[in-house]
């Protein structure tokens, strides 16, 4: 498959990469730097008339819309920015007759909403801040793009939003909870952690690029789909993995706090990607082994 890809460098780009690369796609990325090995267009998503030709050219089957500039900064600003973004790139590919588009969300989409596990489509609840927003624009319009293209021209494409959830693995930011925690290991420092009871979905990064590659395959309309465990795991509890693990008990005493856990998210509801075959392989320990094993092996 000949798939478009922006944000390709960044943490979820770079494993999707890889394993798209190893299936034989042939792919092509928007990036500021040339990269070894992989067909690329120089630019960003502020410089769509100067990039656009190339990728026309290219011809793309799918394309996948990763970056989301600015981050960790969630302004008004910068998630103005990327509503642009995302709204000129997905009338392109639908002009130059993309088939696929996929699109990744966020858990912050759900945020304040729902107590207990998600209800799928953004469209049915209120954002509570401009990041939220931003992300249901943004779907919003890709599904309307696509929808409008198919009354066109009834030729079948589709727009598909994969709302990640807490996402963990090698290569995220190191001030990430899981990275932090294994930091302070390494440095002999006591963790500072100012809400032990928040709780999120956490998801392996290897179950996201399965879950990713799996709609692109198979996924045969557009739709909404949630990647996650489905199931809520407090700070305190990863906390207290890591410690067991890496034998510091003075952590886990410290933090093994007998209060009620916090949630400010609901877990993902993943019934709609289990009827396509695919469920989390990699539970929290394994995840968290993994990650020790990762940052062990960089020294």
């Amino acid at each position: 498959m000949k798939i478009f890809i922006t944000g390709g460098t960044g943490f979820i780009g770079t494993h999707l990469v890889k394993k798209l690369r190893e299936e034989g796609n042939d792919l092509l990325l928007l990036s500021e730097k040339s990269l070894e090995g992989i067909n690329f267009v120089e630019g960003d998503l502020a410089e769509i008339n100067k990039w656009k030709d190339k990728v026309k050219k290219f011809q793309p089957e799918a394309g996948i819309h990763l970056a989301w500039e600015g981050l960790p900064d969630y302004s008004v600003d910068i998630n103005r920015k990327n509503i642009n973004y995302g709204l000129d790139l997905f009338s392109f590919l639908t002009n130059i007759g993309c088939k696929t588009i996929l699109s990744v969300g966020s858990a912050w989409e759900y945020r304040g909403r729902f107590p207990e596990k998600a209800v799928e489509g953004a469209m049915f609840f209120k954002p509570t801040d401009t990041f939220s927003a931003a992300k249901w624009i943004v779907n919003l319009w890709g599904t309307a793009v696509v929808e409008e293209k198919n009354r066109e021209n009834n030729l079948g494409e589709k727009f598909i939003w994969a709302r990640i959830f807490f996402v963990y693995g090698p290569g995220q930011r190191e001030t990430s909870l899981i990275p932090y925690l294994i930091n302070c290991w390494k440095k002999v420092e006591a963790p500072e952690i100012k809400n032990p009871l928040a709780q999120n979905d956490f998801i392996y990064i290897d179950d996201v690029i399965e879950a990713i590659v799996l709609l692109l395959k198979k996924c045969q309309k557009s739709g909404e789909y949630d990647i996650g465990q489905g199931r809520l795991i407090s700070n305190q509890e990863v906390i207290n993995i890591i410690a067991k693990k890496l034998n510091v008990m003075d952590w886990y005493k410290e933090i093994n706090l007998p209060k009620e856990a916090i949630s400010f998210f609901p877990c993902a509801n993943i019934s709609k990607l289990k009827e396509m075959g695919w469920q989390p392989r990699i539970n929290l320990e394994q995840g968290i082994q993994k990650m020790i094993d990762y940052y062990l092996s960089k020294n």
